[in-house]
């Protein structure tokens, strides 16, 4: 007996040193395909942008890479999703700061994403803008203002869901400016899209890939984006900054993350794989085509990102009080 218990602990140790490199050589598991969950609607920012990356870490890690769109809760039920997964590394997260940063701060959620899941990436931004419908006579955020007060009920703008960054964006303008908002929660940036063009709701806050289209064609407006300085991708619609909202910069930032528990060697491979996929030209250029633009960082760079817009959002919504009431 006195021989075998050394060895056995030898045979433990290892077995916990060699772990995770061999859990990484057999990642990704021949034939499963790798599913990244993106919480919003297909036609949304998160979903174009998802597939885009989607697209190039199939490239990357050799094997099928594929969206599952699961809207709901903001954006919660696709952690909810993930959280719930084998941490295999084949379930990984599609995510915005709306579910990592910032609804667990407002709302009671079924999740704890500092204890579920864990970032691998930050992938890219796109600016938060309020839009309005062709028909609203307004092109400026002070015409924006008297149409709004012209309404005897105030008016109702739309955002993806109740809790998102969007959501919250409209709440800023109604709390800093005065405002009489109401707000009508999507399950995405594609059904409000597509009911903003239809004139079903007249003003929006929504990240812009959605909304390419309709800019373009001129079926939507940009009244002003929810940052601080003016945006590179969006260098003729002002900022909050711009139309007397101070102290606000609030923009769609995107990101990969799976679930708690993943090998370290396996989210060191997903790392990797996804700094490539951000150097890719046509990843870029899907990106460019919706205003938005690539990032790309590494696991430990995103979790102090993560760290400091969860403090600098949580000091603000304790100023404004706010609370999701759903």
């Amino acid at each position: 007996m006195s021989y075998r218990l050394p060895s056995l602990l030898a045979s433990l140790l290892l077995a916990y040193m060699f772990a995770h490199p061999a859990a990484a050589q057999t990642f990704p598991t021949p034939g499963k395909p790798v599913t990244i969950i993106v919480g919003f609607a297909a036609g949304g920012g998160h979903d174009v942008m998802g597939r885009a990356l989607a697209q190039e870490l199939t490239k990357e890690l050799g094997t099928s890479v594929v969206v599952e769109n699961r809207p709901g809760a903001g954006g919660g039920t696709s952690v909810t999703v993930v959280a719930r997964a084998d941490p295999d590394g084949h379930t990984l997260l599609f995510n915005s700061l709306s579910e990592l940063a910032f609804r667990q701060a407002v709302a009671k959620v079924p999740y704890d994403v500092e204890k579920d899941v864990v970032p691998i990436s930050l992938v890219g931004v796109t600016p938060i803008a309020l839009v309005v419908n062709e028909k609203v006579p307004a092109k400026t955020m002070a015409e924006f203002a008297k149409y709004a007060k012209s309404i005897p009920d105030g008016v109702i703008y739309g955002s993806p869901g109740v809790g998102t960054l969007q959501h919250f964006g409209g709440e800023v303008l109604r709390h800093k400016l005065g405002l009489p908002m109401k707000h009508l929660a999507f399950r995405g940036g594609a059904p409000l899209a597509n009911d903003l063009a239809g004139g079903h709701v007249v003003a929006g806050m929504s990240g812009l890939p959605p909304l390419v289209p309709l800019i373009d064609s001129g079926k939507v407006r940009l009244i002003a984006t929810s940052s601080s300085e003016r945006s590179k991708l969006t260098p003729d619609v002002p900022s909050y900054a711009e139309v007397g909202v101070d102290g606000v910069d609030i923009a769609n930032y995107v990101g990969l993350a799976a679930p708690k528990g993943t090998p370290d060697a396996i989210l060191k491979k997903l790392e990797q794989a996804t700094l490539a996929a951000s150097k890719s030209p046509e990843m870029a250029a899907i990106f460019k085509r919706s205003f938005s633009s690539v990032i790309g960082t590494t696991k430990a760079e995103y979790e102090a990102f993560i760290a400091k817009e969860r403090k600098s959002q949580s000091e603000l919504i304790k100023a404004m009080d706010f609370k999701i009431i759903e």
